[in-house]
Parts: structure tokens; C-alpha cells; sequence
């Protein structure tokens, strides 16, 4: 090479390489420290660097060139002497770079070589300043003088040729630490947030959620605009080109899905979030109710505790007629249910109460299906989070048959007394067993005003009702109060006072009332 030209080529690498280092960021390096094994073909190792990057690393001749570790440098390519022996290298990420340089350390395994390399980079060739290795082992580093043409996958090949060339049939070369340094593109502005997602719920009061949102290489503040067609969501809150919280409400007005969309920009990065929530509400009826599952569960609501299995809508034909209704069953073997069937909520404005009544069948033996009410379930959602009374024993229910389903059984009357709002409900259990389980089936469920079991007293009439626990008997001064239990063991008796006495019994949710020539059945 002439002076010149080599003094070219000197002053263009020194400015590259003070460019490259002042200024650049490294986008690419293999240092092949985790190449396994110590000494093997290119094509046989494993372990490069950039591996999990997607970067290939293959043999130009699989018969020479390897990676290998000596006791005294680490791993690094070897290209041994009088072979044509190379590697490529491909897939390095070089997206949106530019001003790529590529550099390497490299030592000979004899003193005074001169570097004889062919190297390319994307099909072109790269130049190097021409370089005396002068010490054996000992590493030099070299800058090439050629950029690498920008590309989105950026291809390498370095080789060594034992044909016209002096220096490499008499020297191998160890070459380390590959490196590509250039301009990265900057990152793009990007605004990240999850979705928001209120899910089920059963109240409709106010429901909020915080919305972590974050701004990266961002340099705008992040706006943001809800779009609601059914204004149930609200979001509140202010964000920096760093984003911050926000807070999302949901404040549903009537039972339903809702969807809504928010949208966030800064400069021109720009984020949706979604937001959606389900509003179950609770389902309520007035006076008379009557349930009798013609096409579905109608207005009951199934809510299954644990389990598989669920309250479901059957219908069979029975002797010509039709029968349809609400099953429950755990198959054989049966798993572990608790599954409820209940009522809507029904208010009744008058102490006196409400009076259930409903028709059962059964089949296979099992746990007893349990019939309970509850003043303080919202209607919706878990019944085991709300106060309930059982009131199984009140109820007329059919024995299991040998085989088969039992007749249609009514249950008979059962009042619970109490002005507000009531859910009655049936609760089913099963076990885990071999034996099978139970199945039930309603056939019909009737609730209506219920009265006190005697007419309303006036002047000198008599009244009885109960309400919290407590049993009112509107009496004449000095008539007998007797309370019994269903067993007809007396609980109690007094004298009455005139006007209205509070009786409080222990141990009884049904009992039998009498005062003066006046009986009533009354439930606690």
C-alpha cells in the first residue's frame, strides 16, 4: 500500500474509531467466554452470546476454523495456518442503525505476521488499515475503515485463505471480542397500560380500580379521552410524559355488560385501554309470586358455592302431561356441591309476613334438600356472605322411593312473619362418594301476603304475629298466652296484659300460639 494511502487509511480509522467510541453504542458483540465445548468446530459449539438474539454462527469451511481456549486467552476463533477457514455470522439486529463500524481483537500464534483477512459485511467488501502482528498470543485491536451498509439483519464474514496468501500458511490468527458499535434509532415513544376489567359485580354503588399508565421515551404529557356510550365508567387523574394513576369508576345504573374505551396519546405514540364490567342485578317481585319454570329458571337465580354442578332447567314427559322445573342433582359417584336456588326478593309491607309454599320430588338417596330465608341478601352473588334461617323442618317433603322419582309432594304452608324485604332459597349439599347423591327437583313455588292465623283485633279481638324473634299478642288483660312447639310440649304461659304483649321463647323457629279461644302458627 502507498503512504499515502495509508496515512489515508490510518487518519479515517482513528476518526472512526474516536467517533465510534466518544459517541456510538454498541449494537453487536460476541466475546464467545461461554462457548462450549473449549475446543470444537464452529458448527458443533454452542453457548454464543447473541444466540438467544436469533444470530447464527456457521463454519465457511466446516473442515477448518474452530473455537477454541488456550491456558492462556479465553475462548476465541481460531483460523488455523494454510487453511481457507472463516466464520459468518448473520441475523444481528441492525435495525434502524447506522454508521456501523466493525472492530475485533486479534493475535497470531507467531510474532511478525502481517494481517491477511477478507472480511464483508451485507455483500460489501470492509476494509482494515494494514496491521504487522508483532507478539505472539498477544492481542491487537483493529477498527476497519469501511462502514457496514445499513441494514435491518446485518451479515458478517471473516476468513482467512491459504491461497496466495504468505502469512496465513505460516501464522493461525485468534480473533476476539467481534464488535459492531454505530448509531442506534432512537425508541420510539411508547404508552403502556393494562386493561381494566371491574368484572362481576352485585352492588350498584360506586366500583373503582387504579390504571397504572407509563410513559416511555415519551416527552409529551400523556391526555387521555373516554369514550362511553352509556356512562357507567369514569376515569379522574392527571399524567405526566411519564404517565401516573388514574382511577376508573364503574357506576352501573341497571343490570347489564358494559364496554367502554379509553384513549391515550402523547406525540405520536398512543395507547388504548379497554374497559369493561358486568352489573348483575338482583332480581325482585311483589305479591302474589308464582314460579312454575314453564321455559327456564325464570326469575330464581342459581348460584353454585363449590362444585361442578348447578341448579338447571328439565322438563319430562310424565303419562301425557308435561312436567317442567328446577333440578339439582350430583350424578353417581357424586362430587362435593353446595348449589343454591333462590327466590327474588320479595317486600311485604305488613308484620304479618309472607307464606311460601312449592311442590318437590326426589330420587336416590342423599342429603336432604334444606329450605331457608334470609332478610339481608342483596339478591345477587354469594347467599353465604348473608344471614340465613333454615326452616327445613316446616316443610311437607317427599321420602326417597326404593326406585324411581317420588310423586309431586306439596310442601303446606310456611309462614315466616316480619314486614321487608325476604329471598327464600334451596340450598343443596352433596359428598364426594361412590353411592351417588341425591337429585331434587321444584316444581313450583308460590308466595303470597300471609295472614296472622286469626282475624285483626279491634277493641276486644285478638292478634298474634311475630317479628325479630319476638311473639305480639294484642290481648285483653288476664287472658291465658300459651306457646307450644310443633311436638306440642308447652314452651310457656302467662297472663295477659291489656293491649299488646311481647313473648320471647328459646329453642323453637315454628310455634303454635293460643290466646283466649284464638290459635296461631307462627314462624320466629
Amino acid at each position: 500500500m502507498k503512504k499515502s494511502t495509508l496515512l489515508k487509511s490510518l487518519f479515517l480509522a482513528a476518526t472512526l474509531f474516536m467517533s465510534t467510541s466518544a459517541f456510538a453504542e454498541e449494537i453487536y458483540k460476541e466475546t464467545f467466554d461461554n462457548v462450549t465445548p473449549d475446543k470444537g468446530k464452529i458448527d458443533a459449539c454452542k453457548g454464543f452470546d447473541q444466540a438467544v438474539n436469533g444470530v447464527s454462527y456457521v463454519a465457511t469451511n466446516n473442515t477448518a476454523g474452530d473455537i477454541r481456549k488456550t491456558s492462556s486467552l479465553n475462548p476465541h476463533l481460531w483460523l488455523p495456518a494454510g487453511k481457507d477457514a472463516g466464520i459468518k455470522i448473520s441475523n444481528i439486529n441492525t435495525s434502524g442503525c447506522n454508521n456501523m463500524v466493525l472492530s475485533f481483537k486479534i493475535a497470531p500464534n507467531k510474532g511478525g505476521a502481517k494481517l491477511a483477512l477478507s472480511i464483508t459485511a451485507n455483500g460489501t467488501t470492509i476494509e482494515f488499515p494494514e496491521t504487522v502482528l508483532t507478539t505472539q498470543n498477544e492481542y491487537q485491536t483493529i477498527t476497519c475503515t469501511t462502514q457496514i451498509p445499513e441494514a435491518s439483519a446485518t451479515e458478517i464474514i471473516i476468513e482467512a485463505s491459504a491461497t496466495g496468501n504468505s502469512t496465513a500458511t505460516t501464522n493461525g490468527l485468534r480473533i476476539d471480542d467481534i464488535t459492531i458499535n454505530g448509531d442506534k434509532a432512537a425508541d420510539a415513544p411508547v404508552i403502556t397500560a393494562e386493561n381494566v376489567d371491574f368484572g362481576t359485580v352485585y352492588d350498584a354503588t360506586e366500583t373503582s380500580k387504579n390504571l397504572v399508565v407509563t410513559g416511555t421515551n415519551t416527552t409529551a404529557p400523556i391526555t387521555y379521552v373516554l369514550a362511553d356510550d352509556n356512562n357507567v365508567f369514569t376515569v379522574t387523574g392527571d399524567l405526566t410524559a411519564a404517565g401516573g394513576t388514574l382511577t376508573v369508576k364503574f357506576a352501573p345504573k341497571a343490570g347489564g355488560e358494559y364496554e367502554a374505551t379509553l384513549n391515550m396519546v402523547s406525540g405520536t405514540a398512543s395507547k388504548t385501554v379497554n374497559i369493561k364490567g358486568i352489573y348483575e342485578a338482583p332480581q325482585t317481585a311483589t305479591l302474589p309470586y308464582e314460579q312454575n319454570f314453564a321455559t327456564d329458571l325464570g326469575d330464581t337465580y342459581a348460584y353454585s358455592v363449590s362444585g361442578s354442578r348447578t341448579w338447571f332447567w328439565a322438563q319430562f314427559e310424565n303419562s301425557g302431561t308435561t312436567e317442567t322445573y328446577a333440578q339439582m342433582g350430583a350424578g353417581k359417584p357424586s362430587s362435593a356441591n353446595e348449589d343454591w336456588l333462590i327466590t327474588p326478593g320479595i317486600t311485604s309491607n305488613s308484620n304479618d309476613g309472607v307464606t311460601i309454599s312449592f311442590d318437590t320430588k326426589t330420587a336416590y338417596a342423599g342429603k336432604p334438600l334444606q329450605l331457608l330465608y334470609s332478610k339481608n341478601y342483596k339478591g345477587v352473588g354469594d347467599p353465604t356472605a348473608a344471614t340465613w334461617t333454615e326452616i327445613t323442618k316446616d316443610a311437607t317433603w317427599p321420602a326417597t322411593p326404593a326406585s324411581g322419582y317420588s310423586n309431586i309432594t306439596p310442601s303446606g304452608d310456611i309462614t315466616v312473619a316480619g314486614s321487608g324485604q325476604i329471598h327464600f332459597a334451596f340450598k343443596y349439599t352433596s359428598d364426594d362418594s361412590a353411592e351417588g347423591s341425591s337429585t331434587w327437583q321444584i316444581h313450583q313455588i308460590q308466595i303470597k301476603a300471609a295472614t296472622s292465623g286469626v282475624e285483626s283485633a279491634s277493641n276486644n279481638e285478638t292478634n298474634i304475629y311475630a317479628a325479630n324473634g319476638t311473639i305480639y299478642v294484642n290481648a285483653v288483660a288476664g287472658e291465658l298466652i300459651e306457646v307450644y312447639n310443633t311436638l306440642g310440649q308447652k314452651l310457656m304461659a302467662k297472663k295477659a296484659t291489656d293491649g299488646l304483649n311481647a313473648i320471647n321463647v328459646n329453642g323453637s323457629a315454628l310455634v303454635i300460639v293460643k290466646a283466649g279461644n284464638k290459635v296461631a302458627k307462627v314462624v320466629l
